[in-house]
């Protein structure tokens, strides 16, 4: 039985109720029916369907967690406070440069944090994945992103 995942099913079976609640506070959409809380409740309820399974397969000795152990004294967690001052970095110049270039230097910084070495890879990850996030909320979902830089 792996601890580990019994904890973080637990933390994610958690995490789903409390999404599944607050969104009983969003008013309906009476054009859709659907309304705001259909895609957060969908969210939730897969992620406890997940949870459950980690619990079940942990309880029943087939985890499959081979993964590296989380190292505290080996800069593991200077890694997790640098990647948290950088959100905060981030968070700070996403008004100013816009979504698009804070997006992309943050993702660098991540996967430079994380120590992947292939710096064309890290480039064009970063490069796709915040053009993939612009393209559905910017202009498919109509949601308004701080566009800084673009804007001039």
């Amino acid at each position: 039985m792996k601890k580990p995942d019994i904890a973080a099913g637990f933390l994610a079976l958690a995490l789903a109720t409390y999404v599944f609640f607050e969104t009983a506070h969003f008013p309906p959409d009476s054009v859709l029916l659907l309304g705001p809380a259909f895609f957060p409740r969908l969210l939730a309820g897969g992620l406890s369907i997940l949870a459950a399974a980690l619990i079940g397969m942990a309880l029943a000795g087939r985890s499959s967690s081979t993964g590296p152990e989380f190292d505290f004294a080996g800069g593991g967690m200077r890694r997790v406070l640098l990647a948290l001052v950088g959100a905060g970095v981030y968070t700070l110049l996403l008004p100013g440069l816009g979504f698009v270039p804070a997006s992309i230097l943050f993702l660098i910084y991540l996967m430079v944090l994380l120590q992947l070495k292939n710096y064309v890879k890290v480039l064009g990850v970063s490069i796709a994945v915040t053009a993939a996030v612009f393209f559905v909320f910017h202009t498919v979902l109509k949601i308004a992103l701080p566009l800084g830089l673009l804007a001039r």
